[in-house]
Order: C-alpha cells, then structure tokens, then sequence
C-alpha cells in the first residue's frame, strides 16, 4: 500500500485577494522545494465549473485573476500527478488543497512518504501558519486509498480509516 503523510491545519484562512495569491504561490513553492512538478489543478467556485481538473499550465493565468477579481473560490487544489494518471485521489505525488467551503476553514498538504524527508514539516506549518488562523490541526499518515483529503476535510469519523496514524497534533 502506498503510503501518504499529511499536514492539515484547521480555522479561518484569511481570503482576501493578496493574501490567497501569497498562499497559492507558497503551496507551488512547496512542490518546487520537494523536486516534484506542479501539473493540475482543481478550483471550486466562482468562473469555475465543479472543480474539474485541469492542467495547471492552462488554468493558473484564469485562476488568478479570478482571485483578483474577488471571485468566491471555496476550493482550490494542486496536484503533481504522472502523465498516465487514472484518478487525481490516488495518483497523485503530492497535493495541496485550500479550502473555505465550510465555517472551519482548513490548508491540507499531502505527499508520497517517498518525499517525506523533502518536505520541512515545521518550517511548512510555520509558513502556513501566516494565512490561517489556526483553531487545531494534525499530522498524520494513511494509506493514499483511505483518501487523506475525506480525513481532512472530516467527511466520516476516524474510525473510519482503517491506516490512519496521528503523528502529531497542533493547536494554535
């Protein structure tokens, strides 16, 4: 079973214009500083239709000016996904996803443990840290067919991911 490790921290993200074009470019910095390539995307809201995933070299332009144009996007994500990819969910290297659809916002970053030792876990929350007001957040590993992103997004209890294990737990 591949394995996954995750970061997500949970409160209120601060979503004007600047500040989720500064969280953008830092999630693209983080598939930079890992050595992986940035090929997808999926945006929820606004001139976007059903969070549909595509290339990220055709919808980063209309994406961000869609943030400056104050567009509500409640999801954006970003993927490194081979070329032979079959579902963006479990083939995926590493994905970031910045989510405002719900009260309790939450940032959620999620990669192969194969890239663990690429990624600064405490300089990344530090970093996250300055968009977020964190209310709690955790680390945790699972199995990348548990689907680490329903966990973070706390669709079905704990219980129900049979893999998952809390590395640390964060609060503000």
């Amino acid at each position: 079973m591949n394995m996954s490790e995750s970061i997500v921290l949970y409160g209120k993200i601060d979503t004007s214009p600047s500040s989720l074009i500064r969280l953008y470019s830092f999630g693209k910095d983080i598939f930079h500083a890992s050595g992986l390539e940035l090929t997808h995307l999926g945006i929820v809201g606004g001139s976007f239709n059903g969070g549909k995933i595509t290339t990220y070299k055709r919808t980063e332009k209309r994406l961000v000016e869609s943030i400056k144009n104050q567009e509500i996007i409640s999801a954006i994500m970003l993927y490194s996904l081979p070329d032979n990819f079959n579902q963006a969910a479990f083939d995926y290297e590493m994905t970031f996803s910045i989510n405002t659809r719900k009260d309790e916002h939450f940032i959620h970053l999620c990669f192969l443990s194969r890239v663990s030792e690429k990624v600064n876990r405490s300089e990344v929350i530090s970093k996250l840290k300055e968009f977020i007001e964190i209310t709690s957040g955790v680390v945790f590993q699972m199995g990348v067919t548990d689907a680490p992103y329903f966990y973070a997004a706390k669709v079905n209890p704990p219980s129900s991911f049979p893999s998952l294990k809390i590395i640390q737990k964060l609060e503000h």
